[in-house]
């Protein structure tokens, strides 16, 4: 058995075997959107938003850098806004005791785990594991997180315990 699908494999979503690893010089083609068990390469900012929702409590399976940047950039807007409120109310954003620094830990909070689970799958997309997040707790190496999200997708180095099985059998 080929360890990743041949070009002449042709399956329901084009020339893609489902449950393989494409990078996007040889992404599959898709009518719409590639199931939720494959990464959108080139996803838009509301595809990747859709996505991102959709998948909050997903750690198996891939997100392309198209579907991780878009929803940083949101967030980073979000947060942006909340400190913006803050700096014209003259409250520290940051200070739970004030309204504003209240909503932004309230939206901190519920925005962890979806995010998490996001960059675990972004990294399994650029060929690292996803306990890499953890990196991130040392002040030092945080930097290197961000290097290996930049990374382009890897197929070389894609594992398949990190395929998304429960997406996969409703994807064929």
């Amino acid at each position: 058995m080929q360890p990743f699908p041949s070009q002449n494999d042709t399956q329901q979503y084009g020339t893609a075997t489902p449950g393989r690893y494409h990078g996007p010089d040889d992404a599959p083609e898709y009518n719409g959107e590639p199931p939720l068990s494959q990464p959108f390469y080139g996803a838009s900012l509301p595809a990747a938003v859709k996505r991102f929702v959709t998948r909050v409590l997903r750690f198996k399976g891939r997100s392309s850098r198209s579907e991780y940047w878009w929803v940083q950039l949101v967030l980073f807007l979000i947060y942006a806004v909340i400190s913006a409120v803050a700096i014209s109310a003259g409250v520290d954003p940051d200070d739970v005791t004030n309204p504003v620094g209240l909503a932004s830990a309230v939206f901190s909070a519920i925005i962890f785990v979806p995010t998490l689970s996001l960059t675990w799958r972004r990294l399994h997309d650029a060929g690292f594991a996803g306990p890499w997040w953890f990196i991130t707790f040392t002040v030092i190496a945080a930097p290197v997180l961000l290097i290996m999200t930049i990374f382009p997708s890897r197929p070389e180095k894609m594992k398949e315990k990190w395929d998304d099985k429960e997406n996969l059998s409703s994807a064929v």
